[in-house]
């Protein structure tokens, strides 16, 4: 398995455009986008992977990034992995 994480280096149509050349050329990778490049990226019919979520499951969390709009927005899948943003960042 292969899981392209495109941190915040590319987003808009330039996540696009590579999100297409890796469908041409590599079609069963897996990529992990920003959250809000999901709903762009999951046209292309790549398994889309959310890169973050925040901890909250009720519609008081205005301002974080919650279960129910990732899959919405198209996510497949959470990449979990050891993040750079600190507990209590916020």
């Amino acid at each position: 398995m292969i899981i392209i994480n495109t941190k915040n280096y590319r987003f808009g149509n330039s996540l696009l455009n590579l999100a297409k050349q890796i469908k041409k050329f590599l079609p069963n990778v897996l990529i992990a986008v920003p959250p809000t490049e999901i709903f762009h990226i999951k046209n292309t019919r790549l398994k889309v992977y959310a890169q973050h979520l925040d901890y909250f499951n009720t519609d008081k969390a205005t301002g974080f990034i919650i279960a129910q709009a990732i899959k919405s927005a198209g996510a497949s899948e959470l990449y979990v992995r050891a993040g750079r943003k600190k507990a209590g960042a916020y």
